[in-house]
């Protein structure tokens, strides 16, 4: 007689109820599911898939797999998940994919991050304050308010490498402006006769030695990271996805889009509209493919 077939399945937890916090992070090999809600102060890591039928309050989730919310996220949640996210609404919290992230209602004042595309319902999904950032696309129902809320989208790039080159640039930044600030130092230590200078420069003599041992560091370390810069930036052009902004009702004052290296700010309301860049340029066009 042959041998049966052995079927394996992934390990399940159920949480009936609401799942509360311990004190310390809890993990769970693989999927779990939480019939009630996930109070505040729960950290926990899931090997596998996150099913939430309340909602997710103060709490912090960290998943493999995707993280599904029937609820909703009232505020200060965090979401991070290695697949993709399905809320019904979000306020005041992050989440953060490496797939796609979906919204029912609405998300407001929030940081959302996803290496695909971040998607609100087309009728009702309003996206409004915070920071929106997507690889390759953001569609929404509405964008920002009436009020001139600021909210900012940026597409086209992978959001780790955006934040890489932000990081980068910035570190080149500060060390250009120490290497500007030592080098006139050591130029007036040098170049000055010591019967002309303070007693505080005349301190500075003694540390010359130092003056020049930090002058050759800053200057490697800047060429360091103007390196790693052009590195980050070629990986970038190659990454490049021709992202697109899609707003099916109202896009408000207060909004700014990025698509890969070029900015706008959103200074009168528009509506049905799509948002594209070409040629170092942000066109908003019609569905129909009107441009204006």
């Amino acid at each position: 007689m042959d041998e049966g077939k052995i079927v394996r399945e992934r390990q399940r937890e159920i949480i009936e109820g609401d799942l509360r916090p311990t004190g310390s992070e809890r993990f769970f090999e693989g999927d779990l599911i939480v019939t009630g809600n996930v109070r505040d102060g729960v950290s926990i890591c899931v090997n596998g898939n996150v099913e939430v039928y309340g909602m997710v309050e103060a709490a912090i989730i960290r998943a493999y797999g995707d993280i599904i919310v029937h609820g909703g996220l009232p505020g200060r949640a965090y979401l991070d998940s290695g697949g993709s996210v399905i809320i019904h609404y979000a306020n005041n919290s992050s989440i953060v994919s490496t797939g796609n992230i979906f919204i029912k209602t609405g998300a407001t004042h929030c940081m959302l991050t996803a290496d695909n595309e971040i998607s609100l319902d087309p009728e009702r999904g309003l996206l409004s304050g915070g920071i929106a950032r997507a690889g390759n696309a953001i569609t929404a129902a509405t964008l920002g308010s009436l009020y001139k809320t600021e909210t900012v989208l940026e597409v086209g790039i992978t959001p780790i490498f955006r934040a890489e080159s932000q990081r980068i640039a910035e570190r080149i930044e500060f060390l250009r402006e120490e290497l500007d600030k030592t080098r006139k130092v050591f130029d007036l230590v040098v170049n000055s006769d010591p019967r002309f200078l303070s007693k505080r420069q005349l301190k500075l003599l003694d540390q010359i030695p130092l003056l020049q041992m930090k002058l050759s560091y800053l200057s490697k370390e800047l060429g360091k990271y103007s390196r790693m810069y052009q590195s980050v930036q070629k990986a970038i052009e190659e990454d490049l996805s021709g992202g697109f902004i899609r707003v099916f009702r109202k896009v408000y004052p207060g909004v700014k889009i990025t698509i890969n290296f070029t900015s706008m700010q959103i200074t009168d309301m528009l509506e049905d509209v799509i948002f594209e860049e070409s040629g170092g340029r942000i066109r908003c066009r019609k569905p129909d493919g009107v441009i204006s």
